[in-house]
């Protein structure tokens, strides 16, 4: 399982007990083996896919499972929690706040480790998500600092899933104010930023979904590495997921009834259009056939029923105030059937 390289390979390392705390640094095989002597909590983390060869190198030194290991260095793995000899491994998928070129949230995967008195966590961006999380090691005080490997897990799981929390919130702002933009101006702008919100909030349910099943298993009897006490701890990570995922699915009801009204909306503008273009073709197809009539070239001098109205002297004027008494019969009696108010 050790690479030829093991013994030069370095890993960033926090560990502390109630009276004692040794801040995060990067240590050895040899400095991270004393270490483990006094630690009640020995938390290590690697992150960049680079150095995921160092969490190869310390693999014999914990144990870990190499199908376990598997998992936690491959990015397109799914949530999950599985129980191994030794520890147990807990993959977590984030959507993180930041965009990337493209304006799409980027993504990434949390793996935890959890043993009797470890927890090894690794993650694929450089962007450490968990640095807030050990600040807060520093006060003594911190139930963290009084509690072992498995009350930081499930401190480690309820961050993740409260990160995701201002993304979907700021989804519902987005398809708040889509919302007002697909009533007054429908058109392809709106439609394609709808897809896009509908993409992203997919992209949070297929991340959030596997809480479901992964943070139960943790809190199964089958597990050893969660004490009793801490089984709460756990729920209450379980509970915010559960609210994640709610709150997602709202949004993706609200997306796809905004989508339905967007696509209402252009129809119902298309309907008014038609609609008036279709009034205005009635009004004129009897002023079109009366002027086709009497467009025809006939000679009125060849007899008494070849168009005798082209030599009337009036005749001109008759054949506007016969146009212009039907155009306004038709108008009165579409009026009166309610064609001219809107939603007839």
């Amino acid at each position: 399982m050790t690479t030829p390289a093991s013994a030069d390979i370095r890993v960033r390392v926090l560990a502390y007990s109630p009276d004692r705390l040794l801040p995060i640094q990067s240590v050895s095989r040899t400095e991270l083996a004393a270490i483990r002597d006094w630690a009640t909590v020995l938390w290590v983390h690697i992150d960049e896919p680079e150095a995921h060869g160092g969490l190869l190198a310390i693999a014999d030194d914990f144990g870990l499972h190499p199908l376990a290991i598997h998992d936690a260095i491959n990015r397109d793995q799914r949530g999950k929690t599985e129980i191994f000899r030794n520890h147990s491994l807990t993959v977590c998928n984030l959507i993180e706040t930041h965009r990337d070129a493209e304006g799409e949230y980027t993504s990434d995967n949390v793996s935890l480790f959890l043993g009797k008195n470890f927890l090894l966590t690794t993650q694929f961006t450089p962007e450490d998500c968990l640095v807030r999380l050990r600040d807060s090691l520093e006060d003594p005080s911190t139930k963290l600092r009084q509690r072992g490997p498995d009350f930081l897990a499930a401190v480690i799981l309820e961050h993740i899933i409260t990160a995701m929390l201002p993304v979907i919130e700021k989804l519902g702002d987005e398809l708040s104010d889509l919302e007002d933009s697909v009533i007054e101006s429908p058109g392809n702008a709106t439609i394609h930023m709808l897809h896009a919100r509908k993409r992203t909030l997919l992209k949070l349910r297929r991340a959030l979904a596997p809480y479901r099943e992964s943070i139960p298993a943790l809190m199964s009897e089958e597990n050893p590495y969660v004490s009793e006490e801490h089984v709460k701890y756990f729920r209450d990570a379980y509970d915010r997921a559960v609210l994640a995922i709610d709150l997602v699915e709202t949004y993706r009801a609200m997306a796809s009834d905004l989508t339905d009204l967007q696509i209402n909306s252009v129809n119902n503008r298309m309907n008014e259009i038609m609609k008036v273009l279709t009034l205005i073709s009635v009004v004129f197809i009897p002023l079109t056939f009366i002027v086709g009539v009497y467009g025809m070239n006939f000679n009125p001098e060849a007899g008494p029923w070849s168009m005798p109205e082209l030599s009337w002297p009036n005749g001109y004027l008759l054949i506007w105030i016969v146009m212009i008494l039907v155009a306004t019969f038709q108008l009165i009696l579409f009026w009166r059937k309610g064609w001219f108010r809107n939603g007839r």
